[in-house]
């Protein structure tokens, strides 16, 4: 049986449909009409933050020391978002997975929504996918790290997916 979310309809969200919207292609800052922007990165260019949608387990965005951390995308257009996908960069610990982070869209890149709150998330180096609180249509997204799982205070991610 399936459910139907009547907030979807209040706000004229088309059903959920779980397609990837975020490239998975990024050599560079961007792909396509998709840009990637950061807080900050360790060592850049090699933990710079588009490496977290290359869509390969083995490279990283890693911010440097010191928190809040984000990465943010621009779509280049409106893109309905009802759920993220993270994996964790693998550093054998999961030291720098989220652990207190929002998700957040905006319709300028300066004025924020926050769309998910997530507090003590699991320290993993695994795939963790959260469902957004409030799914919106909207240009730009970010995830907005404030604490990670280790006093390391830098995040690490490997993959970061947005979906519809």
């Amino acid at each position: 049986m399936n459910i139907i979310n009547p907030y979807r309809f209040a706000v004229g969200l088309p059903p959920r449909d779980d397609v990837r919207v975020s490239n998975r292609n990024f050599t560079s800052a961007s792909s396509g009409s998709q840009t990637i922007d950061w807080s900050d990165a360790l060592g850049v260019p090699r933990f710079a933050g588009w490496k977290a949608f290359d869509s390969s387990i083995t490279t990283s965005w890693l911010s440097s020391a010191g928190l809040p951390d984000w990465v943010s995308i621009d779509f280049g257009s409106d893109q309905v978002v009802y759920s993220i996908m993270y994996d964790v960069r693998n550093d054998g610990s999961g030291a720098q997975s989220p652990k207190n982070f929002v998700v957040q869209s905006s319709d300028d890149n300066s004025n924020w929504t926050t769309r998910l709150t997530v507090t003590n998330a699991t320290r993993t180096n695994g795939q963790l996918n959260f469902n957004l609180d409030d799914p919106a249509i909207a240009r730009y997204w970010r995830l907005y790290c404030t604490a990670v799982n280790s006093n390391e205070n830098r995040v690490g991610l490997a993959v970061v997916e947005y979906y519809s």
